[in-house]
């Protein structure tokens, strides 16, 4: 008898430990499955972060772990659509902008050049251009021009729009055309965008390492504290520059 009973509780020990082990092995694989599934959920639910290099691209940051659930994952994707489209809206809006800016500014200098050469055109480009800008930033926008060597110390640019324009400029030199040399930047708050300005010819004369004396003086008359001299064709002049509010 007491043979049995020492038998019996030797085949219970035995079952209770393969139990153990059994359900130890479930539990590390729920923990693995569980463990990839946040990954997963993680992989889906991203955000536009900035890219504080200002190399035009745009870096993608998690925001944390998220249930993996069919339901969520479809929102994520509908919700990262969303934030593509507003964001892709926003480019478009931004390029129209500047379009227009450049546009109105040339038909302007254009006509004063010819009427009155380029002494009138840097009177034009100091008294219309600031207006252009401002007629061009409502609905929260911002449109303005910088550049590296200012002409009007409010173009200043700072620190992001240095370091774009430095790019620009290495980009250019190293053969990249000026128009595809546009970078953006965003984040919940705020959106940001940047388009070269190239030289060009008539950019020289005002611009360029020789310049007329008696335009040299008309130039000092407007912006006593001119720097943007000493430019060539290899070089970016500026870019137009554009923010807008998205907290609004």
């Amino acid at each position: 008898m007491k043979r049995v009973l020492i038998y019996v509780a030797a085949l219970t020990l035995f079952g209770f430990s393969q139990f153990g082990l059994a359900a130890l092995a479930q539990a590390k694989q729920r923990a693995v499955l569980f463990e990839f599934a946040i990954n997963q959920a993680e992989a889906v639910h991203t955000q536009p972060r900035l890219n504080d290099s200002a190399d035009g691209k745009v870096e993608r940051a998690t925001e944390g772990s998220v249930e993996k659930t069919p339901e969520l994952k479809k929102q994520m994707m509908l919700d990262r659509n969303a934030a593509s489209n507003d964001q892709q809206e926003l480019i478009t809006q931004a390029s129209l902008r500047v379009k227009q800016f450049s546009t109105q500014l040339k038909a302007e200098l254009g006509a004063a050049i010819q009427s009155g050469g380029l002494n009138a055109g840097v009177e034009v480009c100091h008294s219309k251009a600031p207006k252009i800008a401002e007629r061009l930033s409502t609905e929260g926008w911002s449109v303005a021009r910088t550049s590296l060597k200012t002409r009007n110390q409010e173009n200043t640019p700072d620190q992001w729009e240095t370091d774009t324009l430095t790019q620009f400029d290495a980009r250019f030199k190293q053969g990249e055309k000026a128009e595809n040399l546009i970078t953006i930047r965003s984040d919940k708050k705020h959106f940001r965008l940047m388009k070269a300005i190239p030289m060009d010819q008539v950019c020289l004369a005002c611009h360029g390492t020789s310049i007329n004396p008696s335009l040299q003086k008309t130039i000092q008359k407007y912006y006593p504290n001119d720097s943007a001299t000493g430019f060539s064709l290899e070089d970016i002049r500026g870019a137009f520059t554009l923010q807008k509010d998205l907290s609004e």
